[in-house]
């Protein structure tokens, strides 16, 4: 291939890209711009997320058929705290590190959401949504997931447990 030849194959591949990175480096200048006027004085923040954190225990207990998720977050924690819900593991665990003098006085064993089966060889699905009352059913154990306040740490119960649920807002 001839020397003039190559030129003029690398000018044709290589301009573009040379234009896109002027074309990118343009824009960027002007939104960097257009921000900084817009919004003077405004640093950016992290990004954290929403993850709540422990309020306190619902009012009575309930075994693990609790009327389902909608229900036992409005009958076990929001008729008590307004807007909170049962707490998930996450939100737990956000205390525990954020705030671990939230859980006070309150000691035991609590029901959490913890969603999906986290078990394979049991059921360890929130008692099936929080439905499901009796510690087994087709040789498979029934679980909800529980939070122990005086270890601050997590484990499976029977459904047939009769426990106060955790709430977080």
């Amino acid at each position: 291939m001839k020397k003039t030849s190559l030129k003029k194959l690398l000018r044709a591949v290589l301009a573009p890209i040379g234009k896109g990175i002027l074309i990118f480096a343009i824009f960027g200048l002007a939104l960097y711009t257009y921000a900084a006027v817009t919004f003077p004085g405004v640093e950016p923040a992290p990004v954290s997320g929403v993850v709540g954190m422990y309020i306190g225990l619902s009012d009575t207990i309930s075994d693990g058929s609790a009327g389902g998720y909608e229900d036992a977050n409005s009958d076990y924690c929001a008729t008590v705290y307004t807007g909170s819900h049962i707490c998930t593991g996450d939100e737990m665990i956000n205390t525990y590190h954020h705030n671990p003098g939230a859980f006070g006085a309150d000691s035991g064993q609590v029901w959490i959401n913890n969603g999906p089966p986290g078990h394979d060889a049991t059921l360890a699905n929130d008692c099936q949504g929080w439905t499901v009352d009796v510690a087994s059913q087709s040789g498979y154990g029934r679980y909800g997931s529980i939070w122990n306040l005086d270890s601050d740490k997590a484990a499976l119960q029977f459904c047939d447990a009769d426990l106060y649920f955790a709430c977080c807002k």
